[in-house]
């Protein structure tokens, strides 16, 4: 979950995309329709073509916001996909509009720098078809990359939110375990000192130092889930030992753990409820 929250804070805003995705589509207009045409660039022709650009920057901002209402409503892919077709034609619609202004502020004529390999005696209806085109397409693809960069992003916010509620089922769970454990342990541990306190002082001693170190542990690791099992086996060995003095003879226990298994992070309070029912059960099971 770590990567994942790595991915969440590093991860570019629609700004970043917004500016990155126009200097691309800036540099191949450029070299596909206008230095190849027009290899002098004209200072009108430039300026001309920037404020073109500016206007569809401009546009497509406020399809962001469009957007931002429809993908809240709840449809299925093919009304989408018409939804932001129909937006992107109406707005190369718009982009048209504005072309045909920055070209008048600017003192140009000819619309030819737009239409590379078209005819200058096609009809001017197809011609202006083909101008709508030429100007929606830009205006699908950036809907369609809104459109998907939203939804991966929404994605990785749900699973994030999902890591986020079984972490927090995870340490509800083990509170609830300590809990039911620690009063369990602590009362016949108690009982146990009490017992043997009036004839060996300095075992009931040992039995409270023992006590004590364990309920530090669950105290000072409360908000923790996961922790090495060197530290499991460290509070196993002192709720062993005061078991082993509650039980004497009857108890017999060895540990083999590896040194690299010992670094491997576990549940926290995992072992202890399987030792204690070990104990438990095992009492009632070993002819020992």
């Amino acid at each position: 979950m770590k990567e994942l929250k790595d991915i969440l804070i590093k991860r570019p805003g629609f700004w970043f995309y917004q500016i990155a995705g126009w200097i691309i589509f800036l540099i191949y207009d450029f070299t596909i329709n206008i230095y190849p045409d027009n290899p002098k660039l004209e200072i009108n022709l430039i300026s001309g073509w920037l404020m073109f650009l500016f206007f569809g920057f401009s546009i497509s901002i406020i399809l962001r916001y469009i957007y931002k209402k429809l993908y809240k409503i709840n449809q299925n892919l093919w009304k989408t996909l018409i939804n932001i077709f129909l937006a992107s034609v109406i707005a190369g619609f718009f982009w048209l509009v504005c072309r045909e202004l920055s070209m008048f502020f600017t003192g140009l004529r000819s619309l030819d720098y737009f239409f590379t390999g078209v005819p200058g005696n096609i009809h001017p209806i197809f011609k202006f078809i083909g101008s709508l085109f030429f100007l929606t397409w830009p205006m699908f693809v950036w809907s369609l990359l809104y459109f998907g960069i939203k939804f991966r992003t929404d994605l990785l916010d749900e699973r994030l939110r999902y890591d986020e509620s079984q972490k927090l089922a995870q340490k509800a769970t083990l509170q609830m375990l300590r809990y039911q454990l620690n009063p369990h342990f602590l009362f016949n541990t108690l009982n146990s000192i009490q017992g043997i306190m009036y004839h060996d002082i300095k075992l009931a001693d040992k039995m409270l130092t023992e006590l004590t170190e364990f309920l530090r542990y669950t105290l000072r690791d409360n908000e923790k889930v996961f922790v090495p099992l060197k530290k499991e086996i460290e509070i196993i060995e002192k709720y062993l030992l005061i078991e082993k003095i509650r039980f004497n003879e009857k108890l017999k226990y060895q540990f083999e753990v590896s040194s690299f298994a010992r670094e491997i992070k576990v549940l926290c309070f995992l072992l202890q409820p399987i030792v204690e029912n070990a104990i438990k059960f095992g009492m009632k099971t070993s002819p020992n």
